[in-house]
């Protein structure tokens, strides 16, 4: 891993909302736990422990998971598609 690549994975880390907003998001957008979890490939407890603020999602995960949730915002606004 190159320091570009820890450097992507840090601005990463901060870009997802706090773990309440991420709830209130997909639920919003009419989007069940499951169906991220399963978008994302992770088991719906974790996904469940990431929206209760238990455990961060690891490095692999974030960007994902923020760009799922920046779509499933821009779905609930009119500006784009969701899942």
């Amino acid at each position: 891993m190159t320091a570009v690549d820890l450097l992507d994975r840090a601005r990463a880390l901060g870009q997802l909302p706090a773990p309440r907003q991420r709830r209130l998001i997909r639920e919003s957008a009419g989007a069940s736990q499951r169906d991220l979890a399963d978008a994302l490939g992770v088991h719906v407890m974790t996904l469940n422990r990431w929206e209760r603020g238990q455990v961060r999602p690891r490095a692999q995960h974030v960007v994902a998971y923020a760009d799922i949730l920046r779509r499933l915002e821009h779905a609930v606004h009119g500006r784009g598609d969701g899942l």
